[in-house]
């Protein structure tokens, strides 16, 4: 988290308990580096990544600069799944939760990933990654979105040909439902998580909220997932969340 310093404003501290009780404290001297220049337009980060649809409305520069961060963190391969999400961003999350900054959701065939100003706004003392160079908690929270994304892209492939199947789409749909709830690319996951815990408290809730943080350690604190899940970080780095997906079209 970053600490308020009398003079300094705020400075990014990790703390790290080592299996043996022991304690370790890491800052920067300077407080960190910042990402200099000025943030990405809507259209120069649809242009950038190749997005297919547009960023309806007008994004807050920390929105825009925190969704660049996000995007440029992930490999080709993974990009081109990302290029068919369809981003939006609302005021806050419908739920109420104002520290929530990013949500995954399906409609229909399709991925959609809502950022939330509120959310974005509060998030004003987390970071994540290391210190002497670290991230916005927003942009892990949009890449754990993305994770969500991913892992469920055969489900949406499979709720897209039943769209187009007509009434011959009933099996489809419940091919759908079935790669919805274990997909290859989770199914793939556990087996290299070993029955193990997720690498986070949060990640414990479920299996697919387990992927998406691996998912985005592994993207924006790889050190981390390397020292807490050291064979999940050896699946990613070596595609296997990539091969596991395959040549399937969201």
């Amino acid at each position: 988290m970053r600490v308020r310093v009398a003079g300094k404003g705020s400075v990014p501290v990790t703390v790290q308990q080592g299996l043996d009780g022991s304690v370790r404290v890491l800052s920067p001297r300077r407080g960190g580096r910042d990402r200099d220049g000025a943030a990405l337009s809507e259209e120069g980060i649809r242009d950038r990544f190749k997005l297919r649809g547009r960023l309806p409305g007008t994004w807050h520069e920390a929105e825009r600069r925190a969704l660049t961060e996000a995007l440029e963190l992930l490999a080709p391969d993974e990009l081109e799944l990302v290029r068919r999400i369809v981003w939006d961003r609302e005021g806050r999350a419908r739920n109420g939760d104002e520290s929530r900054a990013a949500l995954y959701e399906m409609k229909g065939c399709r991925a959609v990933i809502y950022l939330y100003s509120s959310g974005v706004r509060a998030d004003r003392f987390r970071f994540v990654g290391d210190p002497i160079a670290p991230k916005s908690a927003v942009v892990h929270a949009i890449v754990h979105e993305i994770g969500h994304a991913f892992e469920q892209a055969a489900a949406r492939r499979a709720y897209c040909a039943a769209e187009k199947a007509g009434a011959r789409s009933g099996a489809l749909v419940d091919e759908g439902n079935r790669l919805s709830d274990r997909s290859p690319v989770l199914d793939q996951y556990l087996r290299a998580l070993r029955d193990l815990p997720a690498p986070t408290d949060y990640g414990n809730a479920s299996s697919h909220e387990s992927f998406a943080e691996s998912f985005a350690l592994f993207h924006v604190d790889p050190a981390a997932l390397l020292r807490t899940r050291p064979a999940v970080h050896a699946w990613f780095a070596a595609g296997g969340h990539l091969r596991a997906l395959g040549a399937l079209d969201d």
